[in-house]
């Protein structure tokens, strides 16, 4: 008898993702890792068949059931390729049975783009890392064991679905969300993200959060705020600005899954009515920060988010009917965003390969504008997407991180020249 696929049903997060992605937002994100050699493609696709065979979930397809999409497990074989489209393109289509990740290179830059529904960003990264470092080690010859490198974890606990493990049914009472402050303009044409990339010493940024009391997520969200204040009329100052940032979920329970965990919290300001300074922005945002990042309170957010996927009438309900359902709800809650930032934190890598290595960063796909960051060694990458042709707000952010004595390189993808260093 033929053995049928093995299949996975997909965790909370990932549900959202299939029924809500299209060409203005196709839900992906890409990882990248410079090094200080140009790539062979030919090491690099032995890294990833290793790594594939490893982790075998990232090999999975998307499969439309009756009541959820799912995931089977298939023997397609991801191809390296050199780059070769633009970033963030769509990788999911439901009419093809197709991969639902890409490893690409350029020079001397690698490339893994996922769709979010497969894993999230530190899930991604960790992939990332098991590709390069294979790589490294063919390349370099290195005497490492690629077995400690991976923890030594079992196939079970990284395909992990961990919000079915630590659910319960303590939640809080959902509130609604009041309609944010959009950002409007021209937007690039053919689906096309603007792209800055800025890359600055991170000791230098972490002393600037210290110096504000501050966490560096809380710092940059509360830069992000005011640089979007910036290109406000006053008219909209009663609007609130709301940032979307996503929280890694490991931190908070024992889990060592690949796949999506994470939640998000809302960070918002009224200029109008909650103050107009710096200083009012600042500790607005780390006030919100403390009481939503209580344990308490991202177990209760999980489980009120998780809910619905137990509530057996949901089960029930075809997805014919369910897919309108979810892309409403998408559609509501991107209502109630101004913008999103996610901070990836460090990566670490063991010291053997820290030569080889140049740059880690990330950025995504986004109907908004996002800011991903991550940091290697003293290196910190702060990346912009943005689906609006106008780089005012990526701009006045800048200007705010050079006006505070920190040096910052500048790499885009816009046609124009932009002058995004502080004035004299």
């Amino acid at each position: 008898m033929k053995n049928r696929p093995q299949w996975n049903r997909l965790d909370n997060a990932a549900k959202i993702f299939p029924p809500t992605s299209n060409a203005t937002d196709p839900k992906v994100f890409r990882c990248c890792c410079e090094l200080y050699d140009d790539v062979e493609p030919s090491l690099l696709q032995e890294a990833l068949d290793a790594a594939t065979l490893r982790m075998p979930y990232f090999t999975s397809v998307m499969k439309k059931g009756f009541f959820w999409y799912y995931f089977e497990q298939s023997t397609l074989k991801p191809e390296v390729k050199e780059d070769y489209k633009d970033p963030c393109s769509v990788l999911y289509n439901q009419d093809r049975r197709s991969l639902l990740f890409e490893v690409t290179y350029y020079k001397n830059r690698i490339n893994l783009e996922m769709f979010h529904a497969l894993t999230d960003g530190t899930g991604a990264l960790q992939f990332l890392e098991s590709i390069v470092l294979r790589y490294l080690q063919k390349k370099h010859r290195l005497d490492y064991d690629m077995v400690l490198m991976d923890n030594e974890l079992i196939e079970s606990q990284l395909s992990q679905d961990s919000f079915s493990k630590f659910y319960s049914k303590v939640r809080i009472r959902g509130k609604k969300n009041p309609l944010a402050y959009q950002l409007r303009g021209e937007r690039n044409p053919d689906y096309r993200y603007g792209v800055i990339q800025c890359i600055m010493p991170a000791g230098d940024m972490r002393k600037l959060a210290k110096r504000h009391d501050a966490t560096l997520t809380e710092l940059l969200t509360a830069y992000l705020i005011e640089a979007i204040h910036e290109t406000m009329s006053v008219s909209h100052e009663d609007k609130p600005v709301v940032i979307s940032v996503p929280v890694n979920l490991r931190n908070y329970f024992p889990s060592t899954s690949m796949r999506n965990f994470f939640g998000v919290i809302l960070i918002s300001h009224a200029y109008a009515s909650q103050g107009k300074t710096f200083s009012d922005v600042l500790s607005n945002v780390k006030k919100q920060f403390k009481s939503q990042l209580k344990p308490g309170a991202i177990e209760a957010r999980m489980n009120q988010l998780s809910s619905v996927e137990h509530n057996p009438a949901a089960r029930l309900t075809p997805l014919i009917l369910k897919s309108p359902t979810l892309s409403l709800a998408n559609y509501t809650f991107s209502r109630s965003l101004t913008a999103g930032i996610s901070n990836l934190g460090v990566i670490r890598i063991p010291a053997e390969f820290e030569a080889y290595i140049r740059l880690f960063s990330i950025f995504s796909s986004t109907s908004k504008l996002n800011i991903c960051v991550c940091s290697y060694l003293d290196q910190m990458a702060l990346t912009f997407t943005s689906s609006l042709l106008s780089p005012d707000v990526q701009r006045a952010f800048i200007r705010t991180l050079t006006k505070a004595g920190i040096e910052v390189a500048i790499d885009t993808n816009f046609s124009e020249t932009i002058n995004m260093r502080a004035s004299p």
